[in-house]
């Protein structure tokens, strides 16, 4: 091999160990300030935080804390007042906004705690809709393929016919989550996604939010619960616009397991 060869592979190499061990969050110094009544309020108060890919983060904090303007932040939903951003080392400061939607609709997933699906449509339409956004990219059978297959992955495809006030509050944050999902996302951003829900549902829908971590999806979830937050590999605490805390969890709880050890429920609408 001549020596020019060889020096491009290692440089291929080098740039390939590189990019492996870029960060796909790299926030620094961010600040999030609202005028409010004529005075300033800072939601962030330079907040420095790092994600691997492939990290499942818990964001804890009480209301007002700042953890959901800084997921909104990293969900390129909203810009920062001062600090940058890099999302899988690209500078998101310097994007237009026509740039970030393309971010957005490219990279992220997104499961909110109100669901937000539209109401008189179908499962399947629900769930359809971001590959809608892509214009011609997908053809309505590679669309329909997609479709089925997130569903699967939430098992609701025995409900893709189903209008979504037909569907309980789970059955619908699990539609929310087939949303998220069907383009194949590299980072989810979850924001309460079991606050509305009883233990049970909550563990299922953390059940398949950690299956899609060990499939490589990397998940960063703003909660305000403990036992919730116990299923992720890291929680990091916000507290009036700071990082208090943030720490590697040490024994990661199996939502799948904490969820079989649950009492049986009984069928309430059986009559005697």
């Amino acid at each position: 091999m001549h020596q020019g060869q060889g020096e491009r592979r290692a440089d291929k190499i080098n740039k390939m160990a590189e990019a492996k061990d870029t960060p796909i969050i790299e926030a620094t110094d961010i600040w999030k300030s609202f005028d409010s009544g004529g005075t300033l309020f800072n939601a962030l108060r330079g907040i420095t935080l790092r994600i691997a890919k492939g990290e499942l983060v818990a964001i804890m904090g009480a209301s007002g804390s700042g953890k959901s303007t800084f997921m909104n932040i990293l969900g390129c939903l909203d810009r920062p007042s001062k600090g940058k951003y890099f999302f899988n080392g690209t500078d998101t400061t310097l994007k237009n906004n026509n740039e970030l939607a393309l971010m957005r609709r490219n990279n992220f997933g997104f499961v909110f705690q109100s669901y937000n699906l539209l109401p008189r449509t179908s499962t399947y339409e629900n769930v359809e809709l971001p590959l809608l956004y892509q214009g011609l990219k997908f053809g309505r059978a590679k669309r329909r393929e997609m479709v089925l297959t997130a569903l699967k992955q939430v098992g609701l495809e025995d409900k893709m016919s189903n209008k979504t006030n037909q569907l309980s509050g789970g059955q619908q944050q699990r539609v929310a989550i087939a949303r998220a999902l069907v383009n194949n996302p590299i980072l989810i951003f979850a924001d309460e996604p079991t606050g509305n829900l009883d233990t049970r549902t909550s563990f299922e829908i953390m059940t398949i939010l950690q299956n899609l971590n060990a499939q490589g999806t990397t998940i960063v979830l703003v909660t305000h619960e403990n036992d919730i937050a116990d299923f992720a590999k890291r929680k990091v605490v916000f507290r009036d616009g700071k990082i208090i805390s943030d720490i590697a969890s040490v024994n990661v709880k199996d939502a799948a397991e904490e969820l079989h050890k649950l009492p049986v429920q009984e069928d309430i609408n059986v009559i005697p």
